[in-house]
């Protein structure tokens, strides 16, 4: 359970004497220090899959520009080079535009090479601006990223949009090109434990991403909904309220 920015684990145990039962004990536990460190180690493997999707992509144009060097095709080298050389990147200082958070532009970066790595197309709609995020819009935007290139799968396609607010609330918008969710399930999928995904597995914990998105989105004071995107696929759209915004009682 969420308490302010606390995450607390509630434990109730029955104490019995005789085999009679005379009282419940309820033990309350502050696992924030243990959250944190999950989520730093989740930041690091993240780096690890988007360092290997590099090295796996540049490692397959090196073989390209030496099978044409050696058949002596250089003009056709000189193309290739030229055309890799803006899509072969990941998103760079211009495509990031004025997001500035470090740990936002991170995460872009890493999801990016990711999607790359599994042949989704991941870009950054060029109205997102963001000076200063927090771990709540990289736990949202992250969950919400992983979600849509499931979505979207081999070939497919997902843009973000991330933006700060006036009042000091964000914006993050995330469309795929995927089978979408139908209408009936739309307000479920927030639920814990509730997928569209086939195959799930509870142990691998699907059904938990868009339940967290939610929750922090009613602790920010802000909500979280899912439409029709443009693309064809999934629209989720979450505001999250300014920094000691009013709690959503729901």
């Amino acid at each position: 359970m969420l308490a302010r920015d606390r995450m607390l684990l509630a434990n109730r145990t029955a104490a019995t004497v005789g085999g009679r039962p005379i009282a419940d004990l309820l033990a309350l536990r502050d696992r924030t220090e243990l959250v944190t460190a999950l989520r730093e180690l989740d930041g690091q493997r993240t780096l690890t899959d988007s360092l290997r999707a590099q090295a796996h992509e540049f490692s397959n144009h090196l073989h390209v520009l030496q099978g044409l060097v050696e058949l002596d095709r250089r003009d056709e080298a000189v193309r290739f080079i030229d055309r890799i050389g803006g899509g072969g990147r990941l998103l760079g200082g211009s495509a990031l535009g004025a997001v500035h958070d470090p740990a936002v532009a991170a995460l872009l970066l890493a999801k990016t090479a990711v999607a790359r790595e599994r042949q989704v197309r991941l870009t950054l709609d060029p109205d997102s601006a963001l000076a200063h995020g927090g771990d709540d819009v990289v736990t949202v935007l992250g969950n919400l990223l992983d979600n849509a290139v499931d979505a979207a799968g081999h070939g497919g396609q997902v843009v973000a949009l991330v933006q700060q607010e006036d009042d000091g609330g964000i914006f993050v918008r995330v469309d795929d090109d995927g089978p979408g969710v139908p209408e009936a399930d739309r307000r479920r999928v927030f639920e814990a434990g509730v997928t569209t995904k086939t195959a799930a597995d509870p142990a691998q914990g699907r059904g938990i991403g868009l339940a967290l998105v939610a929750r922090i989105a009613r602790r920010r004071g802000g909500e979280a909904g899912m439409s029709t995107s443009p693309l064809g696929g999934a629209r989720v759209i979450v505001r999250l309220g300014p920094v000691g915004a009013p709690v959503t009682a729901r």
